[in-house]
């Protein structure tokens, strides 16, 4: 009897597992991962998103384009600019009331019959707006000469309203309206 009790002593030797201080030390490794893993998973989704709100502002402004011409050179009034914009076939979601970050829509601001702004959310933290400013003369956003402006405000409120209406806040080349 006391011979079997000893095998089966000696057979259980080493089966003790894992120490605390074994098991913290993995709790601090996967730790330190996930503080180095989470900020740059934040970033490029933050990059993404601003990517996807200025590739839907150019799909937009496509449409912008294409409405003018076919309305003798004209914007029409807000109610009829977004059934022409939804109307247009760009698979992008328009509205008149402000886009939200969640679904990323397009919002526009007719500011006079020879331009317009369209502006997407593209977090909650920033709105990407671009001008469609057709001929010369005063505009609602500040800028006195045609072309395509650019410009982006940080706001939690994105809406129609907060198009920037200076001129220094605006910018004829996309890549430097951050």
């Amino acid at each position: 009897m006391r011979t079997m009790i000893k095998r089966l002593r000696a057979e259980g030797e080493g089966d003790e597992g894992f120490t605390l201080i074994e098991l913290l030390v993995v709790l601090l490794i996967i730790g330190i991962l996930l503080a180095i893993a989470i900020p740059t998973y934040l970033s490029v989704t933050g990059g993404a998103k601003k990517s996807a709100a200025q590739s839907n502002l150019n799909t937009a402004l496509t449409a912008a384009k294409s409405i003018y011409v076919n309305n003798n050179g004209n914007y029409p009034t807000n109610t009829t600019l977004l059934t022409d914009f939804q109307a247009a076939g760009t698979s992008l979601q328009y509205t008149a009331a402000g886009p939200t970050a969640a679904t990323n829509m397009i919002s526009f601001n007719e500011t006079d019959s020879g331009s317009t702004v369209v502006l997407a959310a593209s977090d909650g933290t920033n709105c990407y707006f671009v001008a469609d400013v057709e001929g010369t003369g005063s505009t609602a956003i500040g800028v006195t000469s045609g072309g395509t402006w650019w410009s982006t405000q940080k706001s939690t409120t994105c809406n129609s309203n907060a198009a920037p209406t200076s001129a220094s806040s605006w910018s004829n080349s996309p890549s430097t309206s951050g």
